[in-house]
C-alpha cells in the first residue's frame, strides 16, 4: 500500500513511496492500481511448448504426426497464453532439434509477441529412451559428450538430460535410472566448459542421487521414487541443499479430483501427489532452493494455467503466499541465472511486471486475477476491468 513505480525504457527507473514521486517525466500514464497487487512477471521454469497438452497416451503420436510448420505455430501459441496469464519467462525443456531457437530470437528482437525463452533443444536421453521422439540418443559417454557439443552448435541455453525414465514414454520406466554418476559427470563438466547449466529429469531416488554427485545445477520433478513406492531421502535432500542444486517441481496444479480422469487414476494421482507435496514440505524445512515449474504441455496441462500451481505450494505444502510466488518468480530467476534481470521489482531490473486484482500476499489465487502485464515495459494485457488508467502530467503526481 502506498507504493509505486515507475517504467522507463523498458526497465524499472524508480520504486519508492508514492508520497516521494517526483520523477522528471514530463507527461506520463499514471495507472491507479488501487485494491491490486503488482509482482515481478511469473517464470514457469518447466515447459514443452511443442507438445499438445493432450492425452499422455497419445503424445508421442501427437508429436511425430507434425510437420516443423505446425511444431512452431502450436509453441508460439502455447507462449502466447502463457503471456497473457502472466508468465514472462519461459524456459523450455524438450522441442523438436533446434526449431524454437528462431522463436527465442524472433521475441528477444521485438518482432514477435511472447515471453521471455531459454530453451534446451531436444533433451538428451538414451537410445529409445524416455522422450526419445523429442530426444537427443546417445547411450555411452563418447555419445554423450558430441551430445553435449551438438546442442552447443545449435545455439541452446540450458542442457537437459533424462538420468532416468519418465512417465510419458511407452517402454520408459521412470524408476530406473538411464545414466550413471559418472557419466552425467561427464555431460555437466563439458556442457560446464562450453558455458551451459544443466538440469536432470529425475524420478527415482537412484536418479537423484547419481544427478547431485554429478553436480548438475537442477534436478526436474525430484519425485523420490523408489522400488516399491515413494523413498524420501532426507540426508540426500541435504546434499542437495548442501551443493545450492535448484529443484524445479514441474508439476501441474491440476486436482487430482480431476473429472476427466476415473476413479483409479485420481485415487493414484492423490496419492502420487501426497507424497510429493510431503516430500516438498520437508525440502522446503532444509531451506532447498525450490522452483516452482509445471510442465506444461504434458496431459492436459496448459501454459495458460501455470497461476494455478501456487495454490498447492501454500495449501498442501504450507508455504506463505510471499514464498510461493517467490518460487515462481525470484527463485526461478536465480536458477535460470537471470535474477540481475527479472524476477524482482527494483531499480535497474527488466520491466516484466503484472498486476493482479486483490492482496497476492494474502491470498494466492490473486495470481489468477491478471488485470495487466507488462514485458521489458511494454503493456501486453490490458483487461476491461483494470483499474482507472490516465493521463497525468508530472505536476498533478502526488508530491
Amino acid at each position: 500500500r502506498g507504493m509505486a513505480v515507475a517504467i522507463e525504457d523498458g526497465q524499472i527507473a524508480w520504486l519508492g513511496s508514492d508520497r516521494e514521486l517526483r520523477p522528471d517525466i514530463g507527461d506520463a500514464q499514471v495507472l491507479d492500481a488501487s485494491g491490486a497487487t503488482l509482482l515481478p512477471g511469473l517464470i514457469d521454469a518447466h515447459v514443452h511448448l511443442m507438445c499438445p497438452a493432450a492425452d499422455v497416451r497419445a503424445e508421442a503420436a501427437h508429436y511425430l504426426g507434425l510437420s516443423d510448420e505446425q511444431l512452431i505455430v502450436r509453441a508460439v501459441n502455447f507462449a502466447q497464453e502463457g503471456l497473457w496469464a502472466g508468465v514472462t519467462t519461459m524456459r523450455d525443456l524438450g522441442s523438436r532439434g533446434f526449431l524454437l531457437t528462431t522463436v527465442r530470437d524472433e521475441i528477444a528482437a521485438g518482432r514477435l509477441v511472447g515471453p521471455r525463452l531459454i530453451m534446451s533443444g531436444p533433451a538428451v536421453t538414451t537410445t529409445g529412451g524416455h522422450f526419445w521422439y523429442m530426444g537427443c540418443e546417445a547411450d555411452t559417454t563418447d555419445d554423450l559428450l558430441k551430445a553435449v557439443r551438438h546442442l552447443h552448435k545449435g545455439g541452446v541455453d540450458w542442457i537437459k538430460v533424462m538420468a532416468t525414465g519418465g512417465h510419458t514414454t511407452a517402454g520408459s520406466n521412470p524408476g530406473q535410472v538411464q545414466y550413471t554418476a559418472e557419466q552425467l559427470h561427464a555431460v555437466v563438466e563439458d556442457a560446464h566448459r562450453l558455458g551451459h547449466r544443466v538440469t536432470a529429469h529425475v524420478h527415482a531416488v537412484e536418479g537423484i542421487r547419481n544427478a547431485v554427485a554429478a553436480g548438475v545445477d537442477c534436478l526436474e520433478h525430484c519425485s523420490w521414487l523408489g522400488p516399491s513406492g515413494p523413498a524420501y531421502d532426507r540426508d540426500l535432500a541435504m546434499q542437495i541443499v548442501d551443493k545450492g542444486i535448484y529443484v524445479s517441481i514441474a508439476m501441474s496444479g491440476r486436482p487430482a479430483n480431476d473429472p476427466n480422469r476415473s476413479d483409479a487414476e485420481r485415487l493414484r494421482l492423490y496419492n502420487n501427489r501426497k507424497a510429493r507435496y510431503e516430500s516438498i514440505a520437508s525440502m522446503v524445512d532444509l531451506d532447498c532452493r525450490i522452483v516452482d515449474s509445471s510442465d506444461a504441455g504434458m496431459v492436459m496441462n496448459f501454459t495458460r494455467n501455470f497461476a494455478q500451481t501456487l495454490e498447492p505450494l501454500v495449501e498442501r505444502v504450507e508455504m506463505r503466499p510471499e514464498a510461493a510466488i517467490c518460487a515462481a518468480t525470484g527463485m526461478a530467476a536465480e536458477a535460470l541465472g537471470l535474477s540481475h534481470e527479472i524476477g524482482s521489482i527494483r531499480p535497474g531490473m527488466r520491466a516484466d511486471l503484472l498486476l493482479v486484482a486483490g492482496d497476492a500476499s494474502r491470498d494466492v489465487t490473486a495470481v489468477q486475477r491478471v488485470l495487466r502485464v507488462w514485458k521489458d515495459g511494454k503493456p501486453v494485457v490490458q483487461r476491461d476491468a483494470a483499474p482507472r488508467l490516465a493521463t497525468a502530467q508530472a505536476a498533478d503526481l502526488p508530491a
